[in-house]
């Protein structure tokens, strides 16, 4: 009874800090998934509240317990002498590094950072451990390293046991798979992952994330400076910004009532594109200007697609094999002359 009194009385203290808790998440956490409203942005007129609260708890997670280093660390009290300390501080290591483990492996990272938000924007927080996944990655952890076999100091031992990984004996012996075509293998990145202990599978992921996740962002990267260049052209040659901003309004609404979508896109895609539009504008007013429309029409819409693809083989953007950019060239000068 005692205990359920001090619980009610707790709550009634709570109640009185309620409405104004609602109120701070309505205006800046307003879609946190245990807030009562039911209008979550009715109430906001601009970002900039939500924006504070995600940059504090942002600032909080890599100042206090920033997931990409070690955050805490034990060690002994000065209750203990010297000799204890020292003899003591070995075990505390340990211990810290199976925290660090088990925090890493967990989702602390994401659940801190929500305790973060509600701090900034409620004043207080709270986050719940659940002890049983917590004993049942410790006992995971406590398998592997008792299966765990020591190094042997032998050289040629060590050899085997490292080539039983898939770990080569040169960085020449990587068998890695590039049929994709975007890049081929390098010796000299090869080398350095077989110096860093690269076993064969660890190298060709290296690869595979390169060709899924660089390559796209640097041919990214290039299409819009690209883009940036081919827009100053155009504008000196119309004379201006002014005057280019007024034909390229033009072209936008000859191009949507006269061609396929996909085949403008192509056109303003590049400078000799949108001078092909233009002049495809200009001869508007000719018997013939129907027949050019279509042809342009059919041929984009098959060739284009081809070059685009030759683009994207080695030959063209790292070899630069002057017959394979040669005829890329000439086949976008076919197109937009």
């Amino acid at each position: 009874m005692q205990l359920n009194e001090k619980y009610q009385k707790a709550r009634s203290r709570r109640a009185q800090w309620e409405g104004l808790w609602q109120d701070c998440y309505d205006h800046a956490l307003p879609m946190r998934m245990d807030t009562q409203s039911t209008k979550t942005t009715s109430k906001l007129y601009d970002a900039t509240a939500l924006d504070a609260v995600d940059q504090l708890a942002a600032s909080l997670l890599g100042n206090l317990t920033p997931p990409w280093s070690r955050w805490f660390g034990l060690k002994p009290g000065p209750d203990l002498t010297a000799a204890q300390a020292e003899k003591l501080a070995p075990s505390l290591e340990k211990a810290t590094q199976k925290m660090l483990y088990h925090f890493d492996r967990s989702n602390f990272a994401v659940e801190i950072h929500q305790c973060f938000l509600d701090l900034v924007v409620g004043g207080t927080a709270s986050l719940h451990f659940e002890e049983a996944a917590l004993i049942n990655s410790y006992t995971e952890l406590e398998k592997k390293m008792s299966r765990s076999l020591p190094m042997p100091e032998n050289d040629d031992a060590r050899k085997k046991i490292l080539k039983s990984l898939g770990y080569p004996d040169t960085a020449d012996e990587y068998e890695i798979d590039t049929s994709h075509g975007l890049f081929e293998a390098d010796k000299d990145m090869n080398f350095k992952l077989h110096e860093k202990g690269f076993t064969a599978d660890q190298v060709q992921t290296v690869y595979d994330l390169a060709a899924e996740k660089l390559v796209p962002l640097i041919m990214e990267m290039s299409a819009s400076f690209d883009a940036e260049r081919e827009l100053d052209k155009l504008i000196d040659h119309f004379g201006g910004e002014e005057q280019w901003q007024e034909i390229s309004r033009q072209l936008l609404s000859y191009g949507q009532a006269n061609l396929k979508p996909d085949v403008l896109k192509s056109l303003s895609s590049s400078y000799e594109g949108v001078l092909t539009l233009h002049k495809m504008m200009k001869a508007d007013n000719t018997d013939n200007v129907g027949n050019v429309r279509e042809e342009m029409n059919d041929l984009l819409s098959n060739d284009e697609q081809e070059l685009r693809s030759m683009m994207k083989d080695p030959k063209y953007w790292k070899s630069k094999d002057p017959s394979f950019v040669s005829k890329v060239t000439k086949g976008f000068e076919k197109i937009y002359s």
